[in-house]
């Protein structure tokens, strides 16, 4: 079960999922998507991408395979419910939610842009695909299960990263040095 998070917006990248699992389906893979949050109610263009989406899902008979819940802030259930996270998202400057998921063990496949590979270690935490691009997001599924299975990605270990570098303490006082420079 793969798992993304967040508004439902062209930026976000859902769309794109969908006609991946759709190419792993075709492929003989088992994998299903979750899809949590929402368009944004009163931006039209969030709700005309939210219905793409669904049109896809129903053209392709894909309603078993692809499911959508609500935002939720109880975000453990999320992380719980899925076996990959994917930040698919066109950039985040920092992932919060790709650091919840390395810090509860799930694995990441995110986009190469912005924050993520920085967070993902340029692909020693996770793997990364290039934005909008189905090939490469299929390719960085096969290449995160083959290091799942041969243990090359150690979630573990992934996890104690995660909690070293992003803590609380540890981002707070990254933010307290960075205004101490500033007032130099």
């Amino acid at each position: 079960v793969l798992g993304v998070i967040g508004r439902i917006d062209e930026k976000k990248g859902q769309l794109l999922l969908t006609k991946a699992v759709k190419q792993l389906l075709d492929a003989g893979e088992d994998v299903k998507l979750l899809i949590v949050g929402a368009p944004t109610v009163d931006d039209p263009k969030s709700v005309v991408y939210h219905k793409a989406i669904i049109s896809f899902i129903e053209e392709h008979k894909l309603q078993s395979k692809i499911h959508f819940a609500p935002f939720t802030k109880e975000i453990h259930k999320f992380y719980r419910a899925i076996d990959t996270f994917v930040m698919s998202s066109e950039g985040e400057t920092f992932g919060m939610v790709t650091v919840e998921a390395m810090m509860s063990k799930i694995p990441v496949i995110g986009t190469n842009s912005s924050g993520t590979p920085e967070v993902l270690g340029h692909g020693k935490r996770g793997e990364l695909y290039a934005f909008n691009n189905q090939q490469s997001f299929v390719e960085a599924y096969y290449r995160l299960r083959a290091k799942l299975a041969n243990g090359s990605l150690d979630l573990n270990a992934v996890q104690k990263e995660a909690i070293e570098l992003y803590s609380l303490e540890k981002e707070v006082a990254g933010v307290l040095s960075a205004f101490e420079e500033l007032k130099k």
